[in-house]
């Protein structure tokens, strides 16, 4: 952790520093917590981001070392330490408040707590997501770690299908994504070793080119059906934080968090997240959540929206899923996501009951890395750049992606790979004909 101090009085036993950063996380899974207020002297200063980071910028305010620094959110217990013990340990690990599942939220008594606000967002909510099912071009962003530590880098640019949530109830019916260009990094050797077991049993050498975004559009099949603005919103607590003025348009921000556990043929648990709702319009701008899916994997995501033609569509999701343990590795990971969608096509499609399931895109078509078209996208511009730091350089980076963009994925021996590959391949060719179709577009097929 890096400091800033402008100076230390060591006699008088006072901080007068610029800045400082720390993480907070949950005590028992160690997922990074999102929303967690952070006080000093009772004066709220911050609130940590999707990784749980924060940073206090106190300029020339005087902190003493017995001063504390308190931590709160809605479904964690406060906690409060003293600034010496946090400058020896910046990591807060907050405790699940004990009746978190019965717990009744109680709103502050205030006029921007509005029942009839909610309502009427709810329903507008269910109106302005009526998408169907639709195309659009995509950048796809993804950054893979363990134990803090960045191994591999995922990035593609092409097409991806999303389902209409209302006609298609089955989350493991998820968006299919078609590559139109690729770069990656081949996985590390602690990455191949973390699912050596699954790798024997599947034949699938890369897990993290196999299983795009830990799942991403699984994920945001679950979040998207279990919203706490669509049918489930009974098992949802509202509560009100503030305004926030973006872009000359004024927000209402509401905090929730789920009741109780919520069961769809799985188990999803610890909702708890922040709407950015329109003032005037009720139209849901933006948004954050975290969840856990079973005891497997901790998320968070941060999805804002574009209105086109009076229904909201998802403009980006950013994503972390976290995982404690690998099955035979005691170690964590966590897989950072990016997707963006480029170009929304708005034409619903009806009846493509067909098109469905990640698509395993690499499981049918291989492809190579395209220095010329990768050159305009410099990945000092990344959002993710400062991890990728620690696995690209400038000096090597064409290299790196050449040899890792053209590494195999799964194993073309493995009888599971030649049971299915007739009945991907198959697949894939209709969709990549309805693709081409539907986008007037030609997509070479290898």
């Amino acid at each position: 952790m890096k400091f800033i101090f402008l100076s230390i009085f060591l006699s008088a036993n006072i901080y007068c520093q610029n800045s400082f950063d720390g993480k907070v996380i949950d005590d028992f899974s160690l997922n990074p917590i999102l929303g967690a207020h952070v006080s000093i002297n009772e004066k709220k200063i911050t609130f940590s981001d999707d990784e749980g980071n924060f940073q206090i910028d106190l300029l020339t305010e005087k902190i003493e070392t017995n001063t504390e620094i308190c931590f709160s959110h809605i479904s964690y217990q406060k906690k409060c330490i003293k600034l010496k013990e946090f400058l020896e340990n910046s990591t807060v690990k907050l405790s699940i408040k004990s009746d978190i599942l019965n717990e009744v939220i109680i709103v502050s008594k205030t006029e921007k707590f509005d029942k009839k606000f909610i309502k009427e967002t709810k329903k507008l909510f269910k109106d302005k997501t009526d998408r169907g099912f639709y195309w659009s071009e995509i950048n796809l962003k993804q950054v893979t770690s363990i134990d803090r530590v960045s191994q591999n880098y995922l990035e593609v640019d092409g097409y991806i299908f999303m389902i209409d949530k209302r006609k298609e109830k089955n989350l493991f019916k998820k968006a299919f994504i078609i590559p139109k260009q690729v770069r990656r990094t081949e996985e590390t050797q602690l990455q191949k070793k973390s699912h050596i077991k699954y790798s024997k049993k599947t034949g699938v050498l890369q897990h993290s080119a196999h299983s795009i975004g830990e799942n991403l559009p699984f994920l945001y099949r679950v979040y998207e059906n279990l919203h706490p603005l669509g049918n489930k919103s009974r098992k949802y607590n509202f509560e009100f934080l503030t305004e926030e003025e973006i872009d000359n348009e004024t927000y209402l921000v509401y905090e929730f968090n789920s009741r109780k556990d919520i069961s769809d043929k799985r188990t999803f648990s610890k909702f708890y997240g922040k709407l950015w709702l329109h003032k005037t319009t009720k139209t849901l701008f933006k948004e954050e959540t975290s969840f856990h899916f079973e005891d497997l994997q901790s998320i968070t995501m941060q999805i804002q929206y574009k209105e086109i033609d009076d229904v909201i569509y998802p403009k980006s999701i950013k994503s972390s899923v976290f995982s404690r343990k690998t099955r035979n590795l005691n170690i964590e990971k966590t897989t950072s996501s990016l997707l963006t969608f480029t170009k929304i096509d708005t034409k619903r499609r009806e009846n493509y009951w067909d098109i469905n399931g990640n698509g395993n895109m690499f499981f049918v078509k291989d492809f190579n890395y395209n220095k010329d078209y990768w050159k305009e996208k410099n990945l000092v511009n990344n959002p993710f750049y400062n991890k990728l730091k620690d696995i690209i350089t400038e000096e090597n980076e064409d290299e790196l992606f050449i040899i890792g963009t053209s590494s195999a994925v799964y194993d073309k021996q493995h009888k599971s790979y030649k049971t299915l590959y007739p009945l991907f391949k198959e697949k894939w060719n209709n969709i990549i004909k309805v693709l081409e179709r539907d986008l007037e577009i030609e997509y070479e097929i290898d």
